[in-house]
């Protein structure tokens, strides 16, 4: 049985759910901003909602109450040294600890408002999205790889399934025909950042 047609029959039903929900997220994004504020959309305020980075990852607004999880802040500076505390206790602009505190840009800055050199190790959202990317992607591929070997010959199963299409769409319709013969050396690496970029995406919040 040629499997082929089948998984690319069941890789553009993905894709094609992925962009109606993106359209409908982003519809009920924009009505629900301009509802708040009375003005007209702004695609590129939303944006950089989605990518932006921060001291905290914010899920979701239900009213006034805003459903977040803070993060830690690991901060150096000449004289006070190494500083580790939660975002929370300079949430605001204008809260104080330890000395430090934050703009409205959401930047870690001196309370006294110094120039004094700041070098910033923070855990941020990225860097937490990208932590959960990677233990995504070590989990997938290996459980993905175990099942190959324990069901060899036998047509794809739960997870395996999943994947297999986007796995077959990046070989076939990506590296075979840009690298040609050279495609196996670099398959592993165009499924790394394929997947990588993918999970990341998945994790994009306001």
């Amino acid at each position: 049985m040629n499997l082929k047609p089948v998984l690319s029959t069941n890789f553009l039903s993905v894709i094609l759910v992925i962009f109606v929900l993106s359209i409908f997220s982003i519809s009920v994004t924009a009505s629900d901003d301009q509802a708040k504020t009375g003005k007209d959309f702004n695609p590129g305020d939303m944006i950089t909602k989605h990518i932006a980075d921060a001291h905290e990852w914010h899920f979701a607004t239900i009213g006034k109450f805003h459903i977040s999880i803070p993060l830690p802040i690991i901060i150096f500076s000449k004289g006070k040294g190494l500083d580790v505390f939660m975002f929370t206790k300079v949430k605001h602009p204008g809260d104080e600890f330890r000395g430090y505190s934050s703009s409205h840009e959401g930047k870690i800055i001196h309370a006294d408002e110094s120039e004094a050199m700041i070098w910033n190790f923070s855990i941020t959202k990225v860097v937490v999205s990208m932590l959960i990317s990677i233990f995504l992607m070590l989990w997938i591929f290996i459980s993905v790889a175990r099942t190959y070997k324990r069901r060899e010959g036998q047509a794809p199963k739960g997870l395996q399934s999943l994947i297999e299409p986007l796995i077959l769409f990046i070989k076939d319709d990506v590296a075979v025909p840009m690298l040609g013969d050279k495609h196996v050396k670099y398959l592993p690496y165009l499924l790394t950042v394929f997947f990588f970029i993918w999970i990341n995406k998945c994790f994009s919040t306001r």
